[in-house]
């Protein structure tokens, strides 16, 4: 499913792919709005949040569960943190970059390139992963045994 975003990021149209559950909470919480209002707005549906407010709700919010201060806003833990998660969490999944730029809304497969950046332990994953399918399809009878680990200097 998609939703149709009528005024995004610089009042671009654009469909926003989303799973199932999260179409249908969006669909429940815009339930009582009216087609021109916006789902998320400061007003009850006239303007857009702004960056600022949506961060003072993050904020709010991350107080409430008990999140230490210090971890939020300007620290470890930002609005903006979870949208890099999602985009990580999309391309270790989808290993796409095309795929993540459609997921995150971008407009470029540039803009997607970060979240491409592989962790290390997601390399020796499939590092491991490769080794294991030489071993069993090996053809030419190579006998593909384990190596030292070799740390990176510092």
């Amino acid at each position: 499913s998609a939703f149709h975003v009528e005024r995004g990021k610089g009042n671009k149209e654009r469909y926003q792919p989303a799973a199932l559950e999260v179409r249908d909470r969006l669909l429940a919480y815009a339930e009582n709005r009216l087609p021109d209002q916006f789902v998320f707005s400061a007003d009850g549906g006239n303007r857009r949040l702004s960056g600022d407010t949506v961060e003072a709700m993050f904020n709010r919010a991350m107080r409430q569960a008990g999140i230490p201060k210090s971890a939020i806003g300007r620290g470890d833990l930002t609005y903006h943190s979870l949208r890099h998660l999602y985009g990580t969490t999309a391309a270790r999944v989808t290993n796409n970059q095309e795929q993540v730029r459609q997921l995150m809304g971008h407009a470029s497969a540039e803009s997607a390139r970060p979240y491409m950046q592989h962790r290390k332990e997601d390399l020796v994953t499939k590092a491991e992963a490769i080794t294991k399918e030489l071993r069993e399809k090996s053809d030419l009878g190579i006998i593909v045994g384990p190596v030292r680990e070799v740390r990176e200097s510092e």
